[in-house]
């Protein structure tokens, strides 16, 4: 594949999201939790949400414990891929191994959801909703998929 056949995101806003959706949709897009509601209605496999914070005691009353092994952590209206946390593996109850091979705690992930629900990693700085979700890596519907 040649680097110029790729589609880069400037591209693909200008030439297909701008000019085939209307405003109604791009704020759907744009919402990974207003995304996920969609395409569960629509029955599309996609990985589930363990948990939604959309407050701060929503983050202090969560048992963190509870997480699984594997899952990510993201702001839903983030940009770029900011403030998306990747974990891999359990350390131990309240500590765990990123992909970027951290060890990350539950009071790390507390701090980080806090910064989300503020608006650290939305467009335009906005306050946010945060989810955690399941590791993609770990979903049958993807196990199948080559990501070539």
């Amino acid at each position: 594949m040649r680097a110029s056949s790729i589609l880069g995101l400037n591209a693909r806003g200008t030439l297909f999201t701008g000019k085939y959706n209307d405003r109604k949709s791009k704020r759907i897009a744009d919402s990974k939790l207003q995304t996920d509601r969609v395409l569960r209605l629509a029955g599309v496999a996609h990985p589930k949400i363990f948990k939604k914070f959309r407050t701060a005691q929503n983050v202090f009353d969560f048992e963190w414990s509870s997480l699984p092994d594997a899952f990510a952590l993201k702001p839903s209206r983030g940009l770029g891929g900011d403030g998306i946390i990747v974990v891999k593996k359990r350390i131990n109850p309240t500590s765990w191994m990123t992909s970027s091979k951290q060890t990350i705690t539950a009071e790390d992930l507390k701090l980080h959801t806090l910064d989300i629900l503020e608006g650290a990693f939305s467009m335009g700085n906005e306050p946010d909703s945060a989810f955690i979700q399941e590791y993609v890596g770990r979903h049958p519907a993807f196990r199948k998929l080559s990501f070539r």
